[in-house]
């Protein structure tokens, strides 16, 4: 699964991309691979998804314009989606361009530089969903109806094969 994504990943976003791990980092190093990105350790991963998003904020480069954040456990984004996202965020550049279905609003989202700093103080393992929820009117939402479904059990990965 982590394999398929990262394909998908590379097929977009070239080289341009950082993979953070946490929690059993070894197993995970050796699964994800990168053949062209790069793989940051989150040793505070105990503090939840928000320890990651800052984690990889840091690592920018001071040039980054934005940052665009998915999650290795969403296995039906397509590439497509991905490509629908970066085209909004290119046609609004100071918008949050986020994945949507329902009232859900979350990854993968493009954040511009302007909201780096928002981002590095959110906290625990609800992410940047509440930096969404609070800037409703500067977001662009990109409706996936598959993009919520998310593997954390082998049971709900048997689910969607």
């Amino acid at each position: 699964m982590i394999q398929r994504s990262i394909k998908t990943i590379e097929k977009v976003l070239g080289a341009n991309y950082l993979i953070i791990i946490g929690n059993d980092p070894i197993n995970l190093y050796h699964a994800c691979q990168p053949q062209l990105g790069f793989i940051a350790c989150n040793d505070d991963h105990e503090k939840g998804m928000a320890s990651s998003i800052k984690l990889g904020i840091k690592a920018l480069p001071e040039t980054t314009q934005a940052v665009m954040i998915l999650l290795a456990d969403q296995p039906l984004i397509t590439e497509s989606h991905l490509l629908e996202i970066i085209k909004s965020w290119e046609e609004n550049p100071k918008k949050i361009t986020c994945t949507s279905a329902g009232k859900n609003h979350g990854p993968p989202a493009i954040f511009p530089k302007r909201y780096f700093s928002k981002l590095l103080k959110i906290k625990g393992d609800n992410g940047a969903k509440n930096l969404l929820s609070s800037h409703d009117k500067n977001l662009i939402r990109i409706i996936n109806n598959h993009a919520f479904i998310d593997i954390d059990t082998i049971n709900d990965l048997k689910n969607i094969t």
